[in-house]
């Protein structure tokens, strides 16, 4: 939830911004909620398998955040060209490269990255079994 708080604070910024009131908000925010994803990933994937499979899904997670973070670069590359290209050709006298349209790329982007964390979190709500449920059987 915090990465998705962050990352919808990073899409509202804009050309003119500060870094105290504009960027610094959601790297303090976001710092603290990848800082807690990543170990509840690890935890949580361990906690279902044997110690001597450790190494083989240790493996498996690390190779999984790799490839999520290169197709998750490569959709957010896509996304901030795609919207900085749209907001260069609906606005006269702006071109792609100008910091309004970069701007309007990336705050496209963000956009899309916390709508992903949110369906993220909804669906870990939603498939991850609670030990409470597991308790009672």
């Amino acid at each position: 939830m915090l990465v998705m708080l962050s990352l919808f604070y990073f899409s509202l910024m804009h050309a003119e911004g500060t870094y105290l009131y504009d960027l610094f908000p959601a790297l303090l925010v976001g710092g603290i909620g990848w800082g807690l994803l990543f170990p509840t990933i690890n935890i949580m994937s361990f906690s279902r398998v044997d110690k001597n499979q450790t190494g083989i899904a240790s493996g498996i997670i690390t190779m999984s955040e790799q490839l999520g973070g290169a197709i998750g670069l490569t959709l957010a590359a896509i996304v901030a060209a795609s919207r900085a290209a749209d907001y260069a050709r609906t606005h006269s006298g702006i071109t792609i490269h100008t910091p309004e349209a970069m701007t309007a790329g990336f705050s496209g982007t963000f956009q899309f990255a916390a709508t992903l964390a949110l369906l993220g979190f909804l669906l870990s709500i939603l498939l991850i079994p609670s030990y409470r449920k597991e308790q009672k059987s």
